[in-house]
């Protein structure tokens, strides 16, 4: 319930009955696979429907209305709660020669075309010349356990470096071994990866 109160962006958002409920959503959006908004909405109201017969769904609208209900952090706290426990309970940590080996990449992040996220993330012209806006992603990623440990998303002017270096938080320098792909290796952000 704690979490529910922090997460919601307002403090009436999730009050009423409705269909999807804060957990459900929570639990939706966290089960997404690559299939499209809807086809995810429609195997979660089958998975839980009691009537195979009749089941319930929820338009894409409807569901990105509730989505925007959500603050972003409640996923931050989410991600954080389940790598403590993990730590604390998982019964093998996967490493190599005693090393948790944590690959970090980066990427371009096709975006939505409205306006205040081209301003805020920036944009990328296609061959065409065609501008969309677009950000800049990294991830770190335990690749024995398969978890990601933390993620970074920024203006298209950020470099992959200054978001790799943004992940040093979640990392343990004298038990880590860090893959890069060949974009990143350079004496100066090994040094700022020393310090």
């Amino acid at each position: 319930e704690d979490f529910r109160q922090e997460a919601k962006e307002a403090s009436c958002a999730f009050t009423r009955k409705r269909k999807f409920h804060f957990q459900d959503l929570v639990i939706t959006l966290l089960g997404f696979g690559k299939s499209g908004i809807q086809v995810e909405i429609d195997r979660f109201f089958k998975a839980i429907s009691l009537d195979n017969e009749e089941v319930v769904t929820y338009t894409k609208a409807a569901f990105s209305k509730a989505r925007q209900k959500i603050k972003p952090k409640a996923f931050i706290t989410l991600k954080n709660e389940q790598l403590a426990y993990f730590e604390q309970n998982a019964p093998v940590n996967n490493t190599w020669m005693g090393y948790r080996v944590i690959s970090i990449d980066g990427s371009s992040l096709n975006l939505p075309q409205h306006e205040c996220l081209e301003n805020h993330f920036g944009s990328f012209k296609n061959q065409s010349g065609v501008s969309s806006p677009c950000a800049r992603i990294s991830i770190a990623y335990d690749t024995g356990n398969h978890l990601v440990l933390d993620g970074q998303i920024a203006n298209t002017q950020v470099g992959e470096q200054e978001l790799a270096k943004k992940h040093t938080k979640y990392l343990t320098p004298q038990s880590d071994l860090l893959l890069f792909d060949r974009g990143y290796p350079s004496l100066a952000f090994a040094m700022d990866l020393n310090d």
